[in-house]
């Protein structure tokens, strides 16, 4: 048998990351693993690089605010899942190769990540990052998503959805 003891569950807030949240959760009990929660931020410099000087301090101002906005927000998702091993992180960069990065040194044994289930030409013209992680991760990714019939599920749901299965 398989023994997880580590899970990365990637988040962008949205009822895809709460369902995944939710699946972690599930499988994290079973397994007495450790979660580990993050969200994928933009560098600043990509946000400013066509910014006028003038303009430069209320870009930066804003990045900041984002930025204390998303801890947050994630710290706030970490305090309502039902676990008592629970980790949040916010790092900075493109989606996929933060979740690859931050899965390879944490030494996760499984990602689990929400996607919209878009396929065909949309994927194939805008890039998947949860199709990006698939084809790159050392270790197994669960994708899922918000089965049709179940409605969408906010983070604070699915954190009490946790704690009674």
């Amino acid at each position: 048998m398989i023994h997880i003891h580590n899970i990365l569950v990637p988040t962008d807030f949205s009822p895809s990351s709460a369902f995944a949240v939710d699946m972690a959760c599930a499988i994290a009990r079973e397994q007495g693993a450790h979660v580990i929660l993050m969200h994928a931020a933009p560098q600043p410099p990509s946000l400013i690089r066509d910014v006028p000087a003038f303009k430069e301090q209320h870009v930066h101002e804003d990045v900041m605010a984002y930025r204390q906005e998303i801890v947050s927000r994630i710290n706030h998702l970490r305090d309502e899942v039902p676990l008592g091993n629970v980790e949040s992180l916010v790092v900075e960069g493109d989606a996929s190769e933060a979740i690859l990065r931050v899965a390879e040194g944490k030494s996760c044994d499984l990602i689990i990540m929400g996607t919209y289930g878009k396929s065909g030409m949309l994927q194939a013209t805008m890039g998947s990052v949860a199709a990006e992680v698939s084809r790159k991760a050392r270790c197994p990714v669960l994708t899922v998503r918000v089965p049709s019939s179940t409605p969408a599920i906010s983070p604070k749901e699915a954190a009490t959805a946790c704690a009674v299965r």
